[in-house]
């Protein structure tokens, strides 16, 4: 609100599924396409009713002593603008030190799906956000998901997860196999730098969601 107080900034990908033979859009998804293809070709200005839901539990921590680990890849990094620019607001007003943020992000190739690049490198510049790991899934001969990047850089997360009692996470974007690479990946980080077996380590996921120290926001297709 602070950044845009007369604006609403968000991202979609179009949804489309041979059906029978025929390419079928997402009926929701399909409708926003037509509604900015009518705005950038100069038909007209397209209006549009949002509802604003209230009471949910994905939001940033109110204080920032509290660290936390954001993972969306995709359309799914949209509402982490958001967290990182209310955070910015609130560095800015504070003279307390900030805790350390993290975020991973996936593309399939960052020349053409990076879409909030400069902003997310100028909250890194800004110390807004503490570290920025980008996942380009066709960029290399095997494929590399956030999944991958969190595993290979466990060691500073194990620590967030089991030594910070106020650490948080947030997972948003596909709820199918994204989410359970994310767990997946989660979970091996818990095993091979935190030293627990791997029923500890799936307890401590657990866990930390029935605490709401690891929070979702995801769709299914």
């Amino acid at each position: 609100v602070e950044f845009f107080p007369r604006a609403v900034h968000f991202a979609f990908s179009v949804v489309e599924a041979e059906v029978a033979g025929r390419v079928r859009r997402g009926v929701a998804t399909g409708y926003l396409e037509d509604l900015c293809r009518q705005f950038l070709d100069g038909e007209r200005t397209p209006s549009l009713v949002l509802s604003r839901r209230t009471g949910g539990k994905f939001k940033p921590p109110a204080e920032l002593d509290v660290p936390y680990v954001m993972i969306g890849p995709g359309t799914g990094v949209a509402p982490f603008l958001g967290f990182l620019q209310q955070r910015s607001v609130l560095c800015v007003d504070s003279k307390k030190p900030a805790a350390d943020v993290a975020l991973y992000f996936g593309c399939r190739r960052r020349d053409t799906d990076h879409i909030y690049e400069k902003e997310l490198d100028k909250f890194v510049e800004g110390g807004t956000l503490s570290y920025l790991s980008v996942a380009c899934s066709r960029e290399q001969e095997h494929k590399v998901y956030v999944q991958d990047k969190i595993k290979a850089e466990g060691e500073q997360l194990s620590k967030l997860l089991i030594e910070n009692e106020k650490s948080m996470v947030y997972i948003c974007g596909d709820g199918g196999e994204m989410v359970r690479g994310v767990v997946e990946g989660l979970t091996c980080v818990l095993q091979d730098h935190g030293g627990m077996s791997t029923e500890d380590a799936k307890l401590k996921m657990i866990a930390l969601e029935r605490s709401d120290r690891l929070i979702k926001d995801v769709w299914y297709w």
